[in-house]
């Protein structure tokens, strides 16, 4: 579940950071008992193929109809299962400066900006060649 304002009684599991019109706003993820009631699932193991993997990177740039945080989620798991440490990740804050483009195209680029004790990294997110965000993710 996801809230605005947060509250002494409620776990943060995640933070979301973005900007509108030059204000910053916060969205936090918090624990809950209430039942998820849409939820999807997707074949990512279909999506590697058109994954690039380096050394402190990786890029993808094919047409899809999946949502652009879906394959950039699928994208950093890959990447942190091949290069960082084979683990369960988990994303812990994602702060946009800027938003995900749509569009069928995903043309995304994510680079290592800080790796702690191959436990957390940071990782700037680059789409259609502008930076438009940082992703921090967790091995648990």
């Amino acid at each position: 579940m996801y809230i605005n304002e947060i509250k002494s009684n409620h776990k943060i599991l995640g933070i979301i950071e973005f900007t509108i019109n030059k204000k910053k706003k916060k969205i936090y993820l918090v624990n809950t008992k209430k039942k998820i009631i849409n939820k999807y699932d997707f074949e990512e193991k279909k999506l590697y193929k058109y994954f690039k993997l380096y050394k402190n990177s990786a890029k993808c740039n094919f047409k899809s109809s999946l949502s652009s945080i879906d394959v950039l989620i699928t994208l950093t798991k890959y990447f942190h299962n091949n290069k960082i440490k084979l683990s369960s990740w988990s994303v812990v804050k994602l702060k946009f400066i800027k938003a995900l483009d749509e569009k069928k195209l995903k043309n995304f680029v994510i680079k290592i900006k800080k790796v702690t004790f191959d436990k957390l990294t940071v990782i700037s997110i680059y789409q259609n060649k502008k930076k438009i965000g940082e992703i921090e993710n967790i091995s648990v």
